[in-house]
């Protein structure tokens, strides 16, 4: 697994309600000048997206900040992050696909992620 893990001190699970998994899509579509288009597989491990947010205070958010900016190198590197709605909970090897980003819930913040789960 990651060597970098999600910080202990931020949420371990979404907002219910908030969690989003979307299928992998690993296949290529071919078209052509007539009929129609031909679609084959990529590969046969895909990465899949999830989505949620998650209720943070200030000190939380700053956190998360110094989270991305140092350990993640500014989003470059994958980290391991909690399993969500798992039976059994364990880890998924993830790495951002969109900067997280934050509104006000007062009196802390709303913090949205995406996530892509690498296989």
């Amino acid at each position: 697994m990651a060597a970098i893990n999600w910080p202990s001190t931020l949420p371990q699970t979404f907002q219910e309600g908030s969690y989003r998994e979307d299928m992998e899509d690993s296949t290529i579509r071919d078209e052509f000048d007539t009929g129609p288009a031909g679609v084959r597989s990529r590969n046969t491990a895909a990465p899949y997206t999830i989505r949620g947010a998650m209720f943070m205070t200030t000190a939380q958010w700053e956190i998360l900040k110094d989270f991305v900016r140092t350990d993640l190198l500014r989003m470059t590197q994958a980290f391991g992050f909690p399993e969500q709605g798992a039976s059994a909970p364990g880890t998924l090897l993830v790495r951002f696909s969109a900067a997280p980003s934050r509104s006000p819930a007062l009196p802390d913040w709303l913090v949205s992620l995406e996530l892509e789960v690498l296989p």
